[in-house]
């Protein structure tokens, strides 16, 4: 200020504001984000028709398992006789 209340200097404008800088360089411009691929198809086909030998195999395999059902049977029977009998002989001697 000099004496007579003037201002000496006078209001600086403020800067133009600036662009910020590309991070891909001037010319690149950017690309949209691609579609994701569809899904796969699945395709389900019936399956096939069971042959004769599918028969075949699966009544062998349905004898051999009703064969180890009756083995095991059995055997539980006789294991269940023999317990059995040995109750009846330990009644003898104890009041069971």
């Amino acid at each position: 200020m000099n004496p007579d209340g003037e201002l000496l200097a006078k209001p600086v404008p403020p800067p133009p504001p600036i662009a910020p800088p590309s991070l891909m360089g001037p010319h690149t411009e950017i690309e949209p984000p691609k579609p994701p691929p569809p899904p796969p198809r699945i395709i389900r086909l019936p399956p096939p028709q069971p042959t004769i030998e599918d028969d075949r195999t699966f009544l062998a395999r349905m004898s051999e398992q009703e064969a180890l059902v009756n083995a095991l049977s059995n055997r539980q029977l006789a294991t269940g006789n023999e317990l059995l009998a040995m109750g009846q002989n330990l009644g003898k001697y104890f009041c069971i």
